[in-house]
């Protein structure tokens, strides 16, 4: 009966020992439990005010809240937060129920710089003259140096390359556009061009060659010189224009007058030659440097300065003395172009004077 009695002491004590221990490992599991989520809001509510004081993401916060010797109580109310001193290194944490505060160490990333440019919306080719419709606005934290950040600097310009969608438009990829001339019905050899056979079109400079390069007014009134097929871009090379030239009448001697009934204006197509002469102006006053032959052009190599004085011609000498005027009729001792100064003498007085060639046996007193 003792032994029983023993035994049921024994196992009572036991059971007692176990709850007992079974109360502490819960007690001591829940305070563990809340000091956890204690730690979670404090340092979620640290993070979010020193982002917001920062203008930074609150990722970028880093609080020295992991020693698990600091320990955070259950704050009834949110935690406040300020700057104790002048730097940002340090934050004092208040909590007003129960009363409680602590300085905390806070390291933040610096500040992620975001650069703002342009981006395709679509897959597109080489050539590609972008539209509105084209780009889109978008900002990336990778640096690029020749990110296209104005849209007025990106449409209307053509792609140098072919891009993909969602990828940032540089500025080394836009090329200036051009317009050019595309044939729209099939053009004969000495066709005339007009508005019924080509269309002007816009491509990017860097897709036509310079001969494709002109000015509309070339094409008024010229001429096709081959075969041009519907698609193709006019080059110059292509064009005859018009062009007017004066030729030789008849045969005209090295050292002839040249004058308008010597010469005759014709028209010709196709590439204006250089030093051809076009200006009636420049035949005046002229005598040919060569023997020309008739139909042969007249270039302006072949004009010379004439010969408007001759040695022993009678010159009329102009001599003005103030509002007075005289003419007298002198014998030139030399020979003079315009604007040769020669020497002339008074065949009734036998004086000599010098005087300005002026224009054909005409001359000005000096």
């Amino acid at each position: 009966m003792r032994l029983q009695n023993n035994y049921l002491a024994k196992l009572l004590a036991l059971s007692i020992f176990v709850v007992f221990v079974n109360i502490v490992v819960h007690t001591n599991a829940s305070s563990k439990d809340a000091l956890d989520t204690n730690h979670a809001n404090f340092t979620n509510q640290l993070k979010l005010w020193v982002a917001e004081q920062q203008n930074i993401e609150p990722s970028k916060v880093e609080p020295s809240t992991n020693d698990r010797r600091f320990k955070i109580p259950t704050c009834i109310k949110d935690y406040r937060f300020s700057y104790p001193f002048s730097g940002k290194g340090t934050v004092k944490a208040v909590c007003d129920e129960p009363a409680w505060e602590a300085f905390i160490r806070v390291r933040s990333s610096p500040k992620t710089k975001s650069y703002h440019g342009f981006i395709y919306t679509k897959d597109l080719g080489k050539g590609h003259i972008l539209k509105e419709s084209d780009i889109e606005m978008a900002s990336t934290t990778r640096k690029l140096g020749k990110l296209a950040n104005r849209a007025d600097a990106i449409i209307g310009k053509s792609l140098a390359r072919n891009v993909n969608a969602s990828e940032f438009i540089e500025t080394n990829n836009l090329k200036p556009t051009v317009v050019v001339f595309q044939i729209s019905k099939l053009i004969y050899k000495g066709d005339y061009f007009s508005a019924d056979n080509y269309r002007p079109v816009t491509m990017g400079i860097h897709t036509v060659s310079s001969n494709n390069r002109f000015k509309e007014t070339i094409l008024k009134g010229s001429k096709a010189n081959q075969d041009l097929y519907i698609g193709e871009i006019i080059t110059s090379n292509s064009i005859d224009s018009p062009y007017q030239a004066f030729v030789a009448r008849n045969i005209i001697y090295k050292g002839d007058r040249i004058t308008e009934k010597s010469v005759k204006l014709i028209r010709f197509w196709g590439k204006k030659p250089a030093g051809l002469v076009f200006n009636r102006k420049s035949l005046r006053l002229t005598q040919a440097g060569r023997t020309i032959r008739e139909g042969d052009l007249l270039r302006t190599s072949d004009l010379k300065p004439a010969i408007l004085v001759k040695r022993g011609d009678v010159v009329v000498l102009s001599i003005n003395r103030g509002s007075l005027q005289l003419s007298v009729s002198v014998e030139a001792l030399g020979n003079g172009k315009k604007g040769d100064i020669v020497v002339f003498r008074n065949p009734e007085s036998g004086e000599t004077v010098r005087g300005k060639i002026t224009g054909t046996r005409a001359a000005a007193g000096l």
